[in-house]
């Protein structure tokens, strides 16, 4: 949604949400291939994921597009993707609350220069000790890789448990230049 702020000529309001199902995307899997790879190591190695969904929600301002040096600010809340319970060293995030800022400069009346940055914190994420276990892919290579032996394999956990507290904090700065057409 975007429209005039009565109380700041000049100025835009910014608001938008964006809702996510991540659910279908619970494994991804790594592939090898090439050379001997031996009895030992598997061609087909899944990584779980444990996706749920995800809402992203931003609120702030910017100057009209017809300024020369147009400025604007945004803040932003994201709810983590993967809950706690689910934390696999493959992916540690949590919730995500962010500012943003920029900038953007008409050099000429085509040619534009853009400046951009954001400040992303994910506060401390504490993952138990999860279903996640090395053991069971040594226990999968012992059994020769039977079916009934091989579950937690083949459902991505067989690896190291994320248990722990994280915390994340994310920078991202741009610098764009753009020639407008129309």
């Amino acid at each position: 949604m975007r429209g005039p702020l009565y109380a700041l000529p000049g100025w835009d309001l910014s608001v938008g949400a964006r809702f996510l199902v991540a659910e279908p995307h619970q494994q991804f899997d790594i592939r090898l291939f090439g050379g001997d790879l031996g009895p030992t190591v598997p061609e087909w190695q899944p990584r779980y994921r444990g996706f749920d969904w995800s809402l992203r929600t931003h609120a702030g301002v910017e100057r009209q597009e017809s300024a020369r040096l147009r400025l604007g600010a945004r803040l932003g809340f994201e709810n983590s993707t993967v809950s706690a319970s689910e934390t696999s060293p493959m992916q540690v995030a949590g919730t995500r609350l962010s500012a943003a800022g920029g900038l953007e400069w008409r050099l000429a009346p085509p040619v534009v220069l853009g400046l951009a940055y954001s400040l992303s914190v994910l506060p401390a994420v504490d993952a138990p000790a999860t279903g996640f276990d090395p053991r069971a892919q040594v226990a999968c290579v012992d059994s020769g890789f039977d079916l009934d032996d091989c579950e937690a394999s083949r459902e991505g956990r067989g690896l190291a448990t994320a248990a722990g507290s994280y915390t994340r904090l994310l920078h991202i700065m741009s610098l764009s230049l753009r020639w407008d057409f129309l």
